[in-house]
Parts: structure tokens; C-alpha cells; sequence
């Protein structure tokens, strides 16, 4: 698993920690950083953690495990439930792609509807929605605003991974 491999000493102890990979008699042992992300990796491939997960887990501070898979995505990025919690979680590429999708449907869903709705008479030649400005407009608040439901926020993960609150 590659994020594994590029997670700091303090991330390694950390997840080693809440995972129950970290035993009272390693410090004692000396046992390495090293030794630590070598059973990480051996836990990650048994208990079939995938990176977006444990890139999540760390955020929360919370196992892997600890994290169950929606029965549904967001735009392509998978979602992970703690508790009562809902986190989308992709790649930068992933995440840029759930943002086109959310703007393009509030243009269908939301805009588009109440364009039809006004009367505007003699004057709807001239009236016209310009759908690339508002997209424009739109990304100036950052991917967070559309896709973070809860707060707003993206949450950059590292390894690439970023994650958006859903509830």
C-alpha cells in the first residue's frame, strides 16, 4: 500500500496506535519505524483497508476498520460512514470531476427550472444565462463549498486523498 510507505514516524505511531498495531512492549523492544510500517502493511492486506480509507482514519484519528463503505457514491468518490458521520473521499483528479458533476446538476436542478419560470416578454432575446461565467464564478469558493455538505471545507488528506464532510 503505498500511503503506508509515505506516512511520517509520528503517522506511523499514530496508526500503529489506533489500529492495536502498537504493543506496550515495543518501546521497550526498540522497535523501529520501520518494523511498525511493515506490520501496518501486513494488517492493511488482511483486514483489506484500502488507501482512501487509511488516509480517512487518520484524519479522524479512528481505525480503519472503524470505517464502513456507503452502499453509495458521491460523484465517483467513495463514502465511508463513522458512526453518524458521512465523508466523500477521492483523489484530486476524483474530486475534481464530483465538482463539475455538482455544478452542472444545480445548473439543471436548481438554475434552469427557475429561468423558465420568468416572464420576461419582448426582452428574452437579450436575456441570456451564461453558464461557463457562472461556472467560472461558482469555483472561485473552491471545491469545499459545492461538495461539502456539512461545513463547507475540503479536508486534504495527503497521499493525494481529499475528503468533503457529508452530514
Amino acid at each position: 500500500m503505498n500511503l503506508i510507505n509515505t506516512l511520517t514516524e509520528k503517522q506511523i505511531l499514530a496508526l500503529a496506535s489506533l489500529t492495536g498495531n502498537l504493543e506496550p512492549e515495543d518501546e521497550e523492544k526498540g522497535t523501529t519505524c520501520e518494523a511498525l510500517r511493515e506490520r501496518l502493511l501486513t494488517s492493511a492486506e488482511a483486514c483489506a483497508w484500502d488507501e482512501k480509507q487509511v488516509a480517512l482514519a487518520l484524519y479522524l484519528e479512528c481505525s480503519p476498520e472503524e470505517l464502513t463503505e456507503a452502499r453509495h457514491d458521491y460523484y465517483g468518490m467513495t463514502v465511508y460512514e463513522l458512526g453518524s458521520q458521512e465523508y466523500a473521499v477521492g483523489t484530486d483528479e476524483e474530486a475534481d470531476s464530483a465538482w463539475d458533476q455538482e455544478l452542472d446538476n444545480y445548473i439543471e436542478e436548481c438554475i434552469e427550472p427557475e429561468l423558465e419560470k420568468i416572464d420576461i416578454g419582448n426582452l428574452s432575446a437579450y436575456v441570456t444565462f451564461d453558464r461557463e461565467s457562472w461556472i467560472r464564478d461558482a469555483k472561485m469558493d473552491g471545491r469545499g463549498h459545492a461538495l461539502s455538505r456539512y461545513d463547507g471545507d475540503e479536508v486534504e488528506l495527503g497521499g493525494d486523498f481529499y475528503a468533503f464532510r457529508m452530514n
